[in-house]
């Protein structure tokens, strides 16, 4: 018997997802198969630190943290993601606060509030839900360097 059950559907099933740049694979192909890395931080369980080395990220708790080398983050309606992640997709029906940077979909829900500084491939938001702060789409890029230019005298 078992006590798991998948969140979501398997993340084929978004519209637009595209893999992480430099992920293998193996790792997109283990979300397909039900064979991921799963992290799930549950209602009432809060979490601070680095998270690093799972496929999936599911938040019904409170983790404050930098996310690296996961695929995608599932935060719940109630669950509360303080932080910066650089991932593949994201669904977000609770509350997403720092910097976010999504290759593919990022999918705010009618219940999700995303604040911060925000790059996404592509942008779903359903009536009720909110983005706040620094959009941009397409890749994150370096910032512009300033360079002085010599003025004729």
């Amino acid at each position: 018997m078992s006590f798991f059950k998948p969140a979501t559907s398997p993340a084929s099933a978004i519209p637009g997802a595209q893999p992480a740049a430099g992920q293998p694979a193996q790792a997109a192909q283990a979300l397909d198969t039900g064979n991921a890395r799963r992290l799930t931080v549950g209602p009432g369980i809060s979490l601070t630190g680095e998270v690093s080395s799972c496929d999936v990220l599911v938040v019904e708790g409170t983790i404050q943290a930098k996310l690296a080398g996961a695929r995608r983050v599932e935060v719940a309606a109630g669950g509360t993601f303080r932080g910066s992640a650089d991932i593949a997709e994201a669904v977000v029906a609770g509350l997403f606060e720092g910097d976010l940077t999504v290759s593919g979909l990022l999918r705010v829900e009618a219940t999700g509030l995303v604040t911060g500084t925000i790059r996404y491939g592509a942008l779903e938001v359903a009536r009720g839900g909110r983005v706040c702060g620094t959009l941009g789409a397409g890749p994150a890029e370096a910032p512009a360097k300033a360079t002085a230019t010599p003025k004729a005298a």
